[in-house]
Order: structure tokens, then C-alpha cells, then sequence
């Protein structure tokens, strides 16, 4: 920390600061994706490289250990570039001191305003020490909504003011008919069992434990060979999609291997959406990208009481989901027999988190947070 820290001062004197060297980077991907890629492609189908030039830095996972040659470059970086482009928690980023005339963007990988985080996470496993430098660095954050800013502020413990509910670039491609047949096509590809299925399911829960290094998941709540059984009989499949940080693979058994596919592999499960027909998840903010596609989900919330007290929502989890909540497989298997979706939820949740539903979300990023044009309305709310 010590050597991060003097290199970093060091390097700062090399910085030209003519608001022109934008760093894209990420402690949690190996090369760049989500919302850094959709908001960087952009720029590129703008011509915008003509005026900015752009760096990455990409590693695989927080606990991978950058070589010295790397970390150098890295600190480089980071202490000569005018806008710094990050998607998630990232240690490194908030160990330094910034100059303020750069911009530090949090275009974080989560839609919405669900499970509690940060600071509103006192008082339970995995929350942050009350002095901590971590996320106090940021200067823009773009989010879905003022509901969803509120939240934000209140999690990274800084000014509401920093948050701008502008749209989240990811959630463009859902507003976009060209690139989701497209994508449909592709998906139907990689998942050829979808193409004759009558309904194709996906089950998306998040991960247990407090972070990556303790991640888990109670495989124990699902019976697979009941679930390939209604499958079978309703000639459906079903395609699973576990959290990144869960490395224990899912068990499928052999008489069901063309009826449960394992997605583990594929990153990006916004695409996989473009062919579901039913989402069955639990506390995983992949309902909001669900939402802007209307169709209807299920939350298989078995463990409902214990999350809540050590994890906990933002609001009750009951006024938050839009769709029908079960507590126990039988009932899960029951409610997808009788397509009992309560889909009647879903055009408030809309409403309540989305101030734009549009699909411009991007060059608002672009234009208002990293290029600085003041948007026609003169507000931000």
C-alpha cells in the first residue's frame, strides 16, 4: 500500500490534465464488458476517439495479484488519466487521493434499488468499517431513478449529489428490436435446446455468504429430478445461471441433460434473456432487466427470514418484487403449473424504478457525466 501509494504521487506529476484520457477498468473482469463496454462502444460508433484517447485495465477477480510490470502500469494509469471508468467494488481505486478535476465513475454492474449495501448494511455481516475510504471517491454515478439514487447515496455513505438518474447504458439493448433479434438468434445458438422448447425457464439466484472468497449455494433446496420431470411432461427446458462468485457447478442429472442447461460459462446474462419466457430468481438484481422486457418472474425466496436479517432489503422484500414469492420447492413447482405469475405487479415496478425507458440511457452517460453538456431541461431529477 505504502509503494502503491508514492508511485501514485510520483506519477501525478507526469499528468497533463487536458480532460481528454478516459481509463477503463475493472477489478472483477479480464477484459471489458457491461456497462464500460456498452458506454465505450458508443463513444467508438460517435467518432468520439477522435477526441478522447482511452486506456484499459482488466483482471479476472479481486483476489488475482497483478505482476509488478502490471501494477506499475496500473498506478500509471490511474494517476494520469482525467476520467476513471469503474463498474464495481474495486480495493485499489480507493487507496489514493484524486485530484479535483477528475472524475471517478461508478457505472456499477447492478440495476435498481433492492438489497441493501454498504453502509446500509451496519450492524450485519460483510458491511464496512465506519471510517472507510471505499466508494468515498466517486464524483458521478449514473442510476435508473431518483428512488434508486437514494439508495445509492445512502449505501456509499456520499452526497446525493453525486448520483444521477440518467439511465443505465446495459439496459439500451432492451429498447433496441434490431440487436435483440440479433441476440435471440445467438442465444438459440448456444442453447439449441430452446429453439422447439414450449417455454423456456431460467432460474438466476444470487450467491450466499458475505463475498467472493465465502460465496455458496444451498444446492440442496432444488430437486432437479422433479423439476426435469415437468419439464419432460411440458416439454420445456430450463436453463441455470449462478452467480459468478458460486464456482461449485451445478448437478444435473444424466436423464435430464437436455432439459437443464448449465450457464455458468456464458458472462453476460442479459443476453440469455432475450429467449427466456419465465424468470425464477430470488434477491439477484437481474429483475430489473427482466422488467423492461415484461415478462413474468417468480422469486424462489426459501431462505426469505434468514436473508433479511443478515443481508436485509431496502424496502420489504414483499412491496419490492413484482411477481409471486414462494417459500418452498412444492410451491414453486405448483406456481409454474399454474402459470400463477401475479404479473399484475410488474407495470408499477416499471414505474417506481425506471425514470427512462427509452433507450438513450448511454449518450446521456456520454454526454451529461463524461463529456460535462448540461442536458436542455437544466435537471437532473
Amino acid at each position: 500500500m505504502w509503494c502503491f501509494k508514492k508511485a501514485f504521487s510520483f506519477f501525478k506529476h507526469f499528468a497533463k490534465k487536458n480532460g481528454d484520457i478516459i481509463l477503463f477498468a475493472s477489478g472483477s473482469r479480464a477484459e471489458i464488458g457491461g456497462n464500460e463496454k456498452v458506454i465505450y462502444d458508443r463513444m467508438i460508433e460517435r467518432g468520439l476517439d477522435s477526441k478522447y484517447k482511452f486506456r484499459f485495465d482488466f483482471k479476472a477477480s479481486i483476489t488475482v495479484n497483478r505482476s509488478i510490470p502490471a501494477m506499475i502500469r496500473f498506478v500509471y494509469y490511474l494517476a494520469t488519466s482525467d476520467i476513471i471508468l469503474i463498474d464495481d467494488y474495486y480495493p485499489d481505486i480507493y487507496l489514493v487521493d484524486y485530484p479535483k478535476n477528475v472524475k471517478v465513475l461508478q457505472v456499477w454492474h447492478a440495476c435498481g434499488a433492492f438489497k441493501s449495501l454498504g453502509f446500509e448494511r451496519l450492524g450485519k455481516p460483510g458491511a464496512p468499517p465506519f471510517n472507510t475510504r471505499v466508494h468515498k471517491c466517486y464524483t458521478h454515478v449514473p442510476v435508473s431513478s431518483y428512488h434508486s439514487a437514494l439508495h445509492h447515496a445512502e449505501g456509499f455513505a456520499i452526497d446525493e449529489k453525486k448520483f444521477y438518474p440518467v439511465g443505465i447504458p446495459r439496459t439500451d439493448i432492451f429498447f433496441d428490436d434490431d440487436y435483440k433479434a440479433k441476440t435471440r438468434e445467438q442465444m438459440l445458438e448456444v442453447f439449441p435446446e430452446c429453439k422447439t422448447a414450449k417455454t423456456v425457464y431460467m432460474y438466476a439466484p444470487t450467491f450466499r455468504g458475505n463475498n467472493a472468497n465465502n460465496a455458496h449455494f444451498p444446492f440442496d433446496k432444488l430437486d432437479l429430478t422433479a423439476w426435469g420431470k415437468f419439464l419432460d411432461e411440458t416439454d420445456s427446458v430450463l436453463i441455470v445461471k449462478l452467480h459468478p462468485f458460486v464456482k461449485r457447478r451445478i448437478e444435473i442429472p444424466d436423464e435430464y441433460a437436455h432439459r437443464i442447461l448449465d450457464a455458468s460459462d456464458y458472462r453476460e446474462v442479459n443476453d440469455i434473456l432475450f429467449i427466456v419466457d419465465v424468470l425464477i430468481t430470488d434477491y439477484s438484481s437481474i429483475i430489473y432487466e427482466m422488467s423492461l422486457l415484461k415478462k413474468p418472474m417468480l422469486f424462489f425466496a426459501f431462505d426469505q427470514k434468514y436473508y433479511e436479517a443478515t443481508r436485509d432489503f431496502y424496502e420489504p422484500y414483499e412491496e419490492l418484487v413484482p411477481g409471486k414469492i414462494v417459500h418452498d420447492f412444492d410451491e414453486l413447482m405448483t406456481a409454474l403449473r399454474d402459470k400463477d405469475y401475479e404479473f399484475e405487479k410488474m407495470e408499477g415496478f416499471i414505474k417506481k424504478n425506471f425514470k427512462y425507458t427509452d433507450g438513450k440511457s448511454t449518450d446521456r452517460v456520454i454526454d451529461q457525466l463524461i463529456m460535462g453538456i448540461e442536458p436542455e431541461d437544466n435537471s437532473r431529477r
